[in-house]
C-alpha cells in the first residue's frame, strides 16, 4: 500500500510541465479544518488545504505553496488519506500527483486551463474527495516537490468519517 508514496517525477515530466507553463503564457462538505501558512529551513511557504468530512467521506482543496526561487516554476502535490486505527495512522487511499505554477506568494491562476492545480491530463483540480470510507478519525499526508528537488510533506488537520 505504500509503493505509491515515494512516486518519482521525472526530470522530462517536470520539464514538459514547465514548458507547458511557459508556452501558454464536495464543496459542501469542506470546511474549516486548514492549517496556517508555514515555512521551515530550506522549505517554501505553504499552507496545507482546508479539509471536510462527511457520511464515508472526506475531501480536501489543494495547499497553496511559494516557490523556492520566488519566480515562476512547477510545484507537485499528492495527497494521501490515512485513517487512525489502534496500530496508528494507516495509509488507506491516494491521488496521483497533481501540478501547479507558484510564484513567491503562492499558486497562480493560468487563465487558458482554468485553474490553479492541475492533473496530468490538464483536468483543473478544485478539491480531492476520498469516499466509500468506514466510520473514523481521518487525516490527509501531504507530499510536496518543488521544481528544484526540495521535498516535504505534513498532515493536514484530522476529522471524523461518519
Amino acid at each position: 500500500m505504500t509503493n505509491f508514496i515515494r512516486t518519482r517525477i521525472t526530470r522530462p515530466v517536470m520539464a514538459g510541465l514547465v514548458a507547458l507553463i511557459l508556452l501558454g503564457s464536495i464543496a459542501p462538505i469542506l470546511q474549516a479544518g486548514g492549517a496556517e501558512a508555514h515555512s521551515a529551513p530550506g522549505i517554501p511557504t505553504h499552507e496545507a488545504g482546508r479539509v471536510g468530512c462527511g457520511t464515508g467521506t472526506f475531501g480536501t482543496m489543494p495547499p497553496r505553496i511559494a516557490s523556492v526561487s520566488g519566480t515562476a516554476e512547477v510545484v507537485f502535490w499528492q495527497p494521501i488519506l490515512f485513517q487512525a486505527t489502534t496500530q496508528g495512522w494507516v495509509a488507506v487511499q491516494y491521488h496521483n500527483w497533481a501540478w501547479a505554477s507558484a510564484d513567491r506568494t503562492g499558486t497562480t491562476y493560468i487563465s487558458h486551463l482554468f485553474g490553479n492545480w492541475f492533473d496530468f491530463s490538464l483536468t483543473a483540480i478544485e478539491f480531492r474527495s476520498f469516499s466509500g470510507l468506514t466510520p473514523g478519525w481521518y487525516a490527509v499526508k501531504n507530499f510536496y516537490v518543488w521544481q528544484n528537488g526540495t521535498r516535504h510533506e505534513e498532515f493536514s488537520t484530522y476529522c471524523w468519517v461518519s
